[in-house]
């Protein structure tokens, strides 16, 4: 989608004609190329459909573009063929990114978690960073008292467990949970295993010695999505005690520790969770208007899932005009994590446009 200036002296029309004439000649738009129609164009970028006509128009006069009648503008002049535009494309980023996983919101502070990284690299180069035989000391610690305040969940660093990842930190836990219950292991969205009878809905540890919390930081600090961790009580954790398994890299987890030291840590999780709720029920929203309907949210990963669709058709149609989506089976995943709240609407209009009417 094009950005236009409305303060500019410069006429709209002449601002679109600059905009995609530049793309052409730049080879961001390939010969033979169809255009976003004129209608499409003009509602998601809230102007006259008659603005737009006479950019268009205006690029036919020059031989840039051809309009064919009844099917719409195409790319006629300098572009570059499909096949080397396919091979360029490889090498710039995308329009849209709507992926769920390893997206990291605008909002992101990243130059806090580059400071964060060199002091860990710094402290691994001076003292080397300790760690016992399930992970950082200094990041469980951190975690313990993260659980403790926003969680409800009351446990010492002793109690922690990381892990590379939630896959690994399942294919350990699950084996032991079963030994010591093996019909009762139940789970739920808040990221519990249960060794016991029944199901609970809230954290009791201290008093119900059954109860395994496991969960990860993908939707909190993304790049340390790969850290997993677990609490454990007694008997589960004497189960794990004399195995083997790979805890995280430890620069990763001890920048993660100073991460959550920082004194806007607070301030950060407050900021992201409000931000992620209103980029969800935007994307909600905006699926209902497009495609009449959504398959829910999953708030923990960021994502809103639209089935009854030729998902994979769909994806690929869309990564030709560089907006990147996930599917499953006949549903698309649309994340929002990696995205900015002005521009889920306009996303999911060009994906309906590009995607499902092709």
């Amino acid at each position: 989608m094009y950005i236009l200036d409305k303060n500019d002296t410069t006429p709209l029309y002449i601002q679109i004609y600059d905009k995609i004439k530049r793309d052409i000649t730049e080879n961001r738009l390939a010969r033979g190329e169809k255009l976003t129609s004129s209608r499409l164009l003009a509602k998601t970028m809230g102007i006259s459909r008659n603005t737009v006509e006479l950019a268009y128009e205006k690029l036919v006069s020059e031989g840039l573009v051809i309009n064919r009648a009844r099917k719409g503008y195409y790319v006629e002049g300098t572009g570059l063929p499909a096949a080397e535009k396919e091979a360029a494309r490889e090498k710039r980023r995308p329009l849209y990114d709507m992926r769920s996983y390893g997206r990291v919101p605008p909002s992101f502070p990243l130059m806090k978690w580059k400071q964060c990284l060199a002091k860990a690299i710094s402290d691994l180069a001076l003292f080397g960073i300790e760690t016992d035989n399930f992970g950082d000391a200094v990041l469980k610690n951190e975690i313990a008292g993260f659980l403790y305040k926003y969680r409800g969940i009351s446990c010492t660093a002793d109690d922690i467990y990381l892990f590379c990842g939630m896959g690994s930190c399942l294919n350990v836990l699950l084996p032991a949970v079963k030994k010591i219950s093996p019909k009762a292991v139940t789970e739920n969205d808040s990221g519990f295993l249960f060794c016991g009878d029944s199901e609970k809905t809230l954290p009791v540890r201290g008093k119900d010695k059954n109860t395994v919390y496991v969960n990860t930081f993908a939707d909190l600090v993304f790049p340390a999505e790969n850290i997993a961790y677990a609490v454990l009580p007694k008997q589960v954790g004497e189960k794990i005690n004399a195995l083997h398994f790979a805890t995280p890299d430890r620069v990763v987890c001890r920048a993660l520790a100073y991460f959550m030291q920082d004194k806007n840590w607070e301030r950060y999780l407050y900021r992201l969770s409000l931000e992620e709720r209103d980029k969800l029920d935007i994307m909600k929203s905006v699926c209902v208007e497009v495609f009449g309907h959504t398959d829910g949210i999953d708030r923990c990963g960021g994502t809103v899932a639209v089935g009854g669709t030729s998902a994979a058709l769909i994806a690929q149609r869309a990564a030709e005009h560089d907006i990147l989506i996930d599917f499953k089976d006949d549903r698309l995943i649309l994340g929002v994590r990696g995205m900015k709240k002005s521009d889920i609407a306009s996303a999911v209009r060009l994906l309906y446009e590009y995607g499902v009417k092709g």
